[in-house]
């Protein structure tokens, strides 16, 4: 399966416990055989793609990320990115896994 995670920043960059959660839930799907992409929508230090732990990491603007999740089987988001990623989930009609990490209604 192709995943695109849509997110704000990203490990090894920005290693709170969200992102670091996130992390090892698509390390776990890359060992099952799913290839997984990361989209990130903020600016980061790292301004070029990179793989982590097998996991294809694209900073903002060096990809489009639309396009990508266009081609994805499922994308994934939490945080910041939540609203954008529901409307391409529907433009796209792809399945949509929002992760909750709390209850902070925003």
């Amino acid at each position: 399966m192709n995943i695109l995670a849509r997110v704000h920043l990203y490990p090894p960059t920005h290693c709170a416990g969200a992102e670091m959660m996130l992390h090892e839930l698509l390390k776990a799907l890359h060992a099952r055989g799913h290839r997984v992409q990361v989209h990130l929508s903020r600016f980061s230090r790292t301004t070029t793609p990179y793989i982590l732990d097998g996991i294809e990491i694209y900073p903002r603007d060096t990809r489009d990320w639309q396009d990508a999740a266009n081609k994805a089987d499922v994308l994934i988001t939490h945080l910041d990115n939540t609203s954008t990623v529901i409307s391409a989930a529907i433009a796209f009609r792809k399945p949509l896994v929002q992760v909750l990490h709390n209850t902070h209604a925003p």
